[in-house]
């Protein structure tokens, strides 16, 4: 029983002397239904307990599933409520059944939500959200459809608070998601969510562009279960946002274009489901989405024919906690049409709604309204406490958003700010991979080039030694051969390498050709054929020669001079001058020559 059935039980009039004889049947008439149901209600609470106890296996999950039900629409506490959905979701979790362990996760969150329990709801929105996506990604199944369900109650939640900024930053990072996987319902789910984000922005058009959009999303959905439930749930949260800005015209032609929606519905369920379950509940949502868009422009007959099938809607089902919703149109009803009577109580009922609901704003507007009756009633006094109450309670509401945007840009800030330097450790790790990578890579070159290097010294060292072992043997045999049995030139050329080596001569920095000429008795020209003939070098050439051949001698035999000293020693002007000189002959350096002699002399 309502509250204006219980209006209507009033006597008229004044009362007698002895009122409690007549207030006393009519208080039995109004507890003992109440108390009757109560009782009813908490014989099927106990009966769906016995029933989880006793049964086992699925089952076991649904008498979980109808007892959560059964309490969530109880006036149970949120704890109680809390015990049994954690009861549910570990029994769900035993018998792996994944769309009762979906179930239980999404209820879990609906109850927080519904009793704007925000830390409770966030704190357990991230595991919700992971089971959910993980078991249903790339689907279109349950587990999808529960995951945008908690997407779209999330968004609700950031805009309550004020978190306009995180609610469109979220929605748009989700909707590129299911961009990325095609999931059309999960497109118009964030699209909405974005438009009910631009909404609360007082970005109206943008909200209008996204509303569109969303339903646009939406009749594109293949499965034609999931296309009408997303439909319907669109047209209705759109058709209260057009409401609430008070466009009457643009929310009757969203009721014409909503009418094929439900057309849809209602074949669908009359085909699958065998019963008009979920079409009432449409028809009623857009029944009193016209009562109110007829009261605003002031077509009361239209609005009082619409008001009519609420009512025979009424008698078929109980709407639970749909009564508001209609209480809401009925006062829209009679406000706009100066029933001012018929507006208070309904108004009253609101109020106290919305103030348990810990909804200022709508409290806020109601609160003009009832100041605007109380003044036509001639009730200044309270007309004027109603406008400063509202007053108030809209700076309250201003104050609020604005710290909530504040924090809501410094969370922002510092969400960016951890992301960047999150951002910065990446790139430093990945330099600093790259930089070690390098070093592996140029270590294990240079180890290549080692080896190398060692096996080509070594070869090139049993080459010279080879030669130097040669040469000795050729100068012995060049040396001991009879003058006579050579030519000219040869014997010109033993007589310039004998005076060469009389005394180490060629050993001396400041030996001079022309002296060496002279002491020979020819002439430039002939000397440079003779020993181009017996050694096809030039004299300097075979000079410098001799000076390698002695130095290399050094290195073989005397370990303990220094290269410095080696080079003097062999004739040459400088060490540079000596390094650069047997690096060409030998292919290696004299330190790289002396290493590897020492290595095989031990």
């Amino acid at each position: 029983m309502n509250h204006r059935q219980i209006q209507s039980l009033r006597p008229k009039g004044n009362l007698p002397v002895h009122p409690w004889r007549l207030l006393l049947p009519l208080l039995l008439f109004i507890i003992c239904p109440l108390a009757a149901q109560a009782q009813s209600g908490q014989a099927l609470l106990d009966s769906l307990r016995r029933q989880v106890e006793q049964v086992e296996g699925i089952d076991k999950l649904k008498a979980h599933h109808r007892l959560c039900y059964m309490l969530s629409n109880s006036e149970a506490k949120l704890e109680e409520q809390i015990e049994a959905l954690e009861s549910y979701q570990k029994e769900a979790d035993r018998q792996q059944v994944v769309s009762h362990q979906a179930s239980a996760r999404t209820f879990i969150l609906t109850v927080y939500k519904n009793a704007y329990a925000y830390d409770a709801f966030f704190a357990r929105l991230p595991e919700v959200q992971g089971f959910l996506y993980a078991h249903g990604h790339g689907q279109d199944n349950f587990q999808m459809t529960s995951y945008y369900n908690t997407v779209r109650m999330a968004n609700e939640l950031y805009l309550e608070q004020g978190q306009s900024e995180t609610a469109i930053r979220r929605a748009q990072e989700l909707y590129l998601q299911a961009s990325a996987d095609n999931d059309r319902i999960g497109m118009s789910t964030l699209t909405f969510c974005l438009a009910q984000s631009y909404e609360l922005s007082r970005q109206f058009e943008k909200a209008e562009e996204y509303f569109r959009q969303s339903l646009d999303l939406a009749q594109k959905v293949e499965k034609e279960e999931r296309r009408i439930a997303q439909l319907q749930n669109i047209y209705v949260l759109y058709g209260r946002s057009m409401m609430d800005r008070e466009k009457y015209t643009e929310t009757l032609a969203l009721c014409d274009e909503w009418l094929h929606a439900i057309a849809e519905q209602e074949d669908f369920e009359r085909r699958v489901v065998g019963e008009l379950k979920n079409t009432l509940y449409s028809r009623l949502d857009r029944s009193l989405l016209l009562i109110r868009a007829y009261a605003g422009l002031q077509q009361f007959a239209q609005a009082d024919s619409c008001r009519l099938l609420v009512e025979e809607m009424q008698q078929q089902q109980d709407f639970g906690p749909w009564e508001l919703y209609i209480d809401e149109a009925l006062f829209e009803l009679a406000y706009h049409r100066k029933d001012y009577a018929a507006a208070q109580p309904l108004l009253t009922t609101l109020l106290e709604a919305f103030r348990q609901y810990d909804s200022p704003a709508n409290v806020a507007a109601l609160l003009e309204k009832q100041a605007v009756i109380q003044e036509q009633t001639n009730q200044y006094a309270l007309a004027a406490a109603g406008y400063r109450e509202a007053i108030q309670l809209r700076d309250s509401i201003q104050n609020a958003q604005f710290t909530a945007q504040l924090n809501d840009l410094h969370t922002i800030y510092e969400v960016d700010k951890i992301t960047a330097q999150k951002e910065r450790n990446r790139i430093y790790f990945l330099m600093a991979l790259l930089a070690c990578t390098l070093l592996v890579i140029a270590l294990a070159v240079w180890i290549v080039y080692s080896q190398r290097l060692r096996r080509k010294n070594r070869a090139l060292y049993q080459q010279i030694e080879k030669q130097r072992r040669l040469e000795k043997e050729t100068t012995t045999t060049t040396v001991e051969a009879a003058p006579e049995k050579l030519s000219k030139e040869m014997q010109l050329f033993v007589a310039f390498k004998n005076l060469l080596l009389t005394g180490d001569l060629y050993l001396s920095a400041e030996l001079d050709r022309h002296r060496l000429i002279e002491q020979l008795g020819t002439n430039e020209r002939y000397l440079i054929e003779a020993v181009h003939a017996g050694s096809g070098m030039t004299i300097s050439g075979y000079i410098a020669q001799l000076r390698l051949r002695y130095a290399l001698e050094l290195l073989h035999d005397h370990p303990e001079l220094t290269l410095e000293a080696v080079a003097l020693d062999s004739g040459h002007a400088s060490y540079s001058t000596f390094f650069r000189a047997f690096t060409k002959a030998y292919g290696m350096s004299p330190t790289e020559y002396r290493k590897i002699n020492t290595h095989f002399a031990r």
